[in-house]
């Protein structure tokens, strides 16, 4: 009796193919997941900073104040990315040449002494700083909520930019930073 044997080349497929999807599911997917992440950091970050240069470019403060309120002005860009932002909070940062800061939030008035030409402001910088909350989501969110590999992150963005207008009112002889 002649007995046949089976050829075996072809036997470890359903072990590697079993180890393949253990490896695309448990750990490729969840690195690509997480890769996105870095990403759109990154993007936000340059948002944030390119927010920060338009508002310091606007005539007066109270003017920067109502172009940050306005969520189309940063979250049309942002929502392509699947980004989302919340409205950033600016403030003036004024600092003079012994390094000395005195930061002046949101709608409160910078005192004389600090305005161009006052007693404190020889060669004085003032910088517009904004802060925002970015939440950044992987690129799959499924399953359950688990910051970064399913569900979104939020981070505190901050950029700073020098405040263009220092010049003076004509007509109420304020300053546009202090408007």
């Amino acid at each position: 009796m002649i007995t046949r044997y089976r050829n075996q080349r072809g036997s470890l497929m359903t072990e590697f193919a079993s180890a393949f999807v253990l490896f695309t599911c448990c750990l490729m997917i969840p690195l690509i997941n997480i890769s996105v992440i870095p990403v759109r950091y990154v993007i936000s970050f340059a948002m944030v900073s390119e927010v920060t240069r338009r508002l310091a470019l606007a005539e007066t403060r109270s003017q920067a104040i109502k172009l940050a309120a306005q969520p189309a002005f940063y979250q049309d860009f942002a929502k392509q990315f699947g980004i989302a932002m919340e409205p950033p909070t600016l403030s003036v940062a004024c600092k003079d040449q012994d390094s000395a800061v005195v930061v002046f939030p949101d709608k409160k008035p910078i005192p004389a002494v600090w305005l161009p030409g006052g007693s404190r402001s020889g060669h004085c910088n003032y910088l517009l700083q904004t802060v925002t909350t970015v939440r950044i989501p992987p690129l799959f969110c499924f399953g359950p909520k688990i910051p970064a590999l399913t569900a979104p992150i939020l981070f505190n963005i901050g950029a700073t930019a020098p405040w263009e207008n220092l010049g003076c009112d004509p007509v109420t002889r304020e300053f546009y930073i202090n408007e």
